[in-house]
């Protein structure tokens, strides 16, 4: 497992700074514009923005030169701000913007050349997504540690709300008792699926409805929490699961266990997607993973990028796997999924959304047996 190391937020805020500062000397910009909600988060260490949840773009823009370091925000966010979260001992100077402006150019234009800006795909300047987005995808040591605190949070809201499936129970009964506890530790849902026998085996993305669950039910959560993201699933069952439900999760946690023995430094993302399809393979399942999109990395997005087999050779496929980078597969198997996220360590991947109070799957790989999460029984 990877030591803990503990990193204040003004320390983490500097690291990224100067990583910033070092692609701009590189690239010859007069700044970095981030505008999104997930690279507002990443930049300030965890400053959340969710006014509106899960939108894209953000409330407030931070703008980063060689020399400043610069909220840009609306007269409606600035006095929150500056009451609760304290930007300025991050480093963080506020540029106030009356609302009735309507944009943030001016204040923008007063603070550098907004003709050599990088931007995150919004704002003025040259689109630079991808060069900015490799920025975030090495977690530091504080952000490493909150996704530790996230997932075992998140797990033990998933988790804890599974138990209590009964029969008759709705969709939506279950979706709202794991929400509920998400909530009261600060995490926002964004993404909660919950399926059980028909939409389950039906759909790949069962959102949530109050359908019954009947036998079992298989729920998803992507959990944020300071910007970051954690990817977990678990399935449990009334009267115990049907064979052959038992058989297809079997068949995709191995999965999931091969395409992370793959994500270690030295392999590329498409190699470890190739080993989870691989497994698809071995036991009759040709082609599977054609149904659904099968995980990669995570991190300040639900998934950072996505891997697609037959998009290789492309930038995503041909990823380095790093030290440093969170990694949720999710294989799918006709109504089965196995899913959880994990910390790219120096000896080994580190689980950070789960339990020893779930039952377990042991799957044998090269570098030693994974667990993964196994059925639930309850009742």
């Amino acid at each position: 497992m990877t030591t803990s190391v503990t990193q204040s937020r003004t320390d983490e805020v500097t690291e990224k700074l100067d990583r910033v500062r070092a692609h701009l000397a590189d690239s010859g910009a007069s700044g970095a514009l981030f505008t999104h909600q997930f690279h507002t988060s990443w930049i300030t260490a965890g400053l959340e923005d969710v006014i509106l949840r899960g939108a894209e773009m953000s409330f407030l823009w931070v703008l980063v030169t060689p020399g400043g370091a610069y909220i840009v925000t609306s007269n409606i966010e600035a006095a929150r701000l500056r009451g609760e979260e304290d930007p300025s001992a991050l480093g963080f100077e506020v540029v106030e913007v009356p609302w009735y402006e309507g944009h943030f150019q001016k204040a923008l234009g007063e603070l550098c050349d907004t003709s050599g800006l990088l931007n995150d795909g919004d704002g003025p300047g040259r689109e630079a997504g991808f060069d900015l987005q490799r920025l975030r995808m090495s977690l530091t040591a504080g952000e490493a540690e909150r996704m530790r605190t996230l997932g075992a949070d998140s797990c033990g809201a998933l988790e804890e709300g599974m138990r209590l499936l009964s029969p008759g129970m709705s969709g939506r009964d279950l979706s709202a008792e794991v929400a509920f506890r998400l909530e009261q530790l600060g995490i926002f849902p964004f993404a909660l699926l919950v399926g059980g026998d028909r939409r389950r085996t039906s759909y790949r993305h069962p959102t949530v409805s109050s359908d019954p669950l009947e036998r079992d039910a298989l729920m998803v959560v992507v959990a944020v929490r300071g910007g970051l993201n954690v990817a977990l699933t678990r399935t449990a069952s009334v009267a115990g699961p049907a064979p052959e439900l038992a058989e297809r999760h079997a068949i995709a946690a191995e999965a999931e266990a091969r395409a992370l023995e793959a994500s270690r430094p030295g392999n590329t993302y498409g190699h470890a997607l190739q080993a989870q399809i691989d497994v698809y393979e071995a036991h009759g399942y040709h082609d599977e993973w054609r149904n659904h999109t099968q995980g990669g990395p995570i991190g300040y997005g639900s998934r950072e990028f996505g891997v697609a087999p037959l998009a290789a050779p492309d930038r995503y496929t041909d990823y380095p796997v790093e030290l440093g980078h969170a990694v949720a597969w999710n294989p799918t198997v006709q109504g089965a999924k196995s899913e959880d996220t994990f910390l790219v360590g120096e000896a080994d991947n580190e689980p950070v959304t789960n339990s020893d109070s779930w039952p377990s799957i042991t799957v044998p790989t090269a570098a030693g047996s994974l667990q993964r999460p196994a059925i639930l029984e309850v009742g």
